[in-house]
C-alpha cells in the first residue's frame, strides 16, 4: 500500500471548494429540472449526470503541492518541486509558510511536520533506486500516483 503526502494551500483550497459548491448547486438544479420535465429521465439522468461528473473530474485545481509518496514500508519518492530541491530546502519552505500550507495525506488527514519526517521522510533514506541527493534521498521529476 501506497500513500501521498502534499503541502495544502488553505487559502487556496477554501476558494476551491466555494466554487465546488456552486458547481455542484448548478448541476443538481440541472438535474432537477430535467427529473421533472423528461419522461423517459432515469437513463437521461443518468447519462447526463456521468457526463457532469467527467467534466469536474477533469478540472485542475492546483491547491496542493505534491511532496511525495510512500510506496509500503520502505521505498520513499520525494517530488521534485521548484520551492526546493532538498529536505532542509522543504522543511525551510514549509516553515516559513505555516501560515499559507497545512501537510496532509490523500485521505485529507493533516500531519505536523515531526510527523511527515517519522513517517516519511526519514524511511525513505538509501531505499530507492534511481537518483540521490547528498542526503540519501531520491527524488523524481515524474508524476506518479
Amino acid at each position: 500500500m501506497s500513500i501521498n503526502y502534499y503541502f495544502r494551500n488553505t487559502q487556496r483550497y477554501a476558494e476551491i471548494k466555494k466554487e465546488e459548491d456552486i458547481l455542484n448547486k448548478k448541476i443538481n438544479s440541472v438535474m432537477e429540472y430535467i427529473k421533472n420535465t423528461l419522461t423517459d429521465n432515469k437513463r437521461i439522468l443518468s447519462s447526463i449526470k456521468y457526463k457532469m461528473d467527467n467534466e469536474c473530474n477533469n478540472i485542475e485545481y492546483n491547491s496542493d503541492i505534491h511532496i511525495g509518496q510512500n510506496a509500503g514500508d520502505y521505498v520513499t519518492l520525494l517530488r521534485e518541486q521548484p520551492y526546493y530541491n532538498s529536505v532542509p530546502e522543504m522543511k525551510k519552505f514549509y516553515l516559513s509558510n505555516k501560515d499559507k500550507y497545512i501537510i496532509i495525506d490523500e485521505y485529507d488527514r493533516e500531519i505536523s511536520w515531526d510527523e511527515l519526517e517519522s513517517k516519511f521522510i526519514k524511511l525513505g533514506q538509501g531505499k530507492l533506486r534511481g537518483e540521490y541527493d547528498e542526503d540519501g534521498f531520491c527524488w523524481v521529476d515524474y508524476e506518479f500516483c
